[in-house]
């Protein structure tokens, strides 16, 4: 019987609605990339806490660490993958080398995750990126895997979802943790810039038109990189980067650390601002609604909470204000959650299993957070888009300890419920 499987949570029920393994896709050994290695079955009742090894289910379900689906997913990227006008995912598995997509139904369902080799890594991938790297129409995805090569692999879009890994390019550092992109260098596609790990820099690299890349070029004076973000910081029109450093727990690393473009993807020696307790992630946008990109710091321990650098237009940033956030958060996404025009925040929190909202006052101030149970472990990524087709922004976490992501959805005001 051929039926979408819809959203469950199964850490309150045993049934579990999963799909058969077709021939061919057992085994140690890993399927072609794109093989359909499922067809629907019925519902199935099971008394174990996670499902045969033998069964695929869908990846926002938890106990589904098969052989299709997610194992310790750390970061998420959305895009149209399949070119049907409707949102899907993909997450970046630490723990298999590859990556899995779901495929998005437009109601906030998924088609079973379906996995491709990503890297050879011993650990890794860790940071996943969507977007057009050969500029074919399609979405592809850039992924960041770690020892012992360090490399940024691309997965190019064959226009169905169905990926293959065709270029691997030097990181220069063996353990590359974050991946972001933008058209650093105006020439009119998608470059990438690599946090590295283990405080081994920050590197750039330039895409040569047709998704490969030029040999990396590093970011001068960078503390120890978490993450980064890429905006137009100066108002001048081009691309600047902007980077949470921290070293966990030495307050003398604990930076924002921002990079003003020049020119032809150059960049200018960076200059550092407080960044607070062990900033984490960051993410730039306009929450005081005067034209120009601010910054929102997810920082760690003692305090946690989200930190906003407000912008005098001219890349100088002072700090606007503190909101408490609960335990860890790792991660920090930000979008109009309530449709008031004002940009608001959501972190994904790791100690906590959970995603704090916090809705923007329209002047860069926000209101004491919102926190939503994920209905699954380690919550360490975040990303948003509307999967449900009603008009406004979803959430979409990586929840690593139990091999499986969540989907909170908006009710358009703000007020985010987990999908079932």
């Amino acid at each position: 019987m051929n039926t979408l499987i819809p959203l469950r949570d199964i850490l309150r029920t045993a049934l579990v609605l999963c799909i058969t393994i077709a021939a061919g896709c057992t085994g140690s050994n890993m399927p072609p990339a794109g093989t359909d290695c499922g067809t629907f079955a019925v519902a199935c009742e099971i008394d174990l806490p996670e499902p045969p090894p033998t069964t695929v289910c869908s990846a926002f379900a938890a106990g589904c660490a098969t052989d299709q689906g997610p194992q310790a997913p750390v970061s998420v990227a959305v895009g149209d993958f399949d070119s049907d006008g409707l949102l899907d995912a993909a997450l970046a598995n630490n723990d298999s080398n590859s990556i899995v997509v779901l495929i998005g139904n437009g109601d906030g369902t998924f088609q079973p995750s379906i996995r491709f080799p990503a890297g050879s890594a011993i650990f890794g991938p860790d940071g996943i990126v969507a977007g057009d790297f050969d500029l074919d129409g399609d979405i592809d995805l850039a992924v960041a895997t770690g020892e012992p090569d360090g490399e940024l692999s691309i997965l190019t879009n064959g226009g169905s979802g169905r990926f293959e890994t065709t270029g691997r390019f030097d990181s220069d550092s063996s353990i590359p943790r974050f991946v972001t992109a933008g058209d650093v260098d105006a020439d009119g596609d998608l470059d990438v810039v690599v946090v590295n790990g283990v405080c081994d820099g920050v590197v750039i690299l330039l895409n040569l038109g047709d998704g490969t890349f030029a040999d990396p070029r590093r970011l001068f004076d960078v503390p120890c990189g978490r993450s980064a973000t890429i905006a137009d910081l100066n108002e001048d029109g081009l691309l600047d980067i902007a980077v949470a450093s921290s070293s966990g727990g030495n307050d003398e690393s604990d930076f924002v650390s921002v990079y003003i473009h020049v020119s032809g993807g150059l960049f200018a020696v960076g200059e550092h601002f407080d960044g607070g307790d062990s900033p984490n992630d960051l993410a730039a946008a306009d929450v005081d609604g005067d034209g120009d990109n601010d910054l929102l710091v997810a920082t760690g321990s003692p305090d946690y909470g989200l930190m906003v650098l407000l912008n005098d237009g001219l890349a100088s940033f002072a700090l606007g204000g503190f909101t408490e956030i609960v335990i860890a958060p790792d991660a920090i996404i930000a979008g109009d959650w309530n449709g008031d025009g004002a940009i608001d925040v959501a972190t994904a929190n790791s100690l906590n299993d959970s995603v704090s909202v916090l809705l923007n006052h329209g002047d860069g101030t926000f209101a004491e957070q919102r926190v939503i149970a994920v209905g699954g472990e380690m919550a360490v990524a975040i990303a948003s888009g509307d999967f449900d087709g009603d008009g406004d922004l979803d959430l979409v976490t990586a929840n690593q300890d139990t091999n499986n992501g969540s989907l909170l959805l908006n009710d358009g005001d703000g007020q985010f419920t987990l999908a079932r």
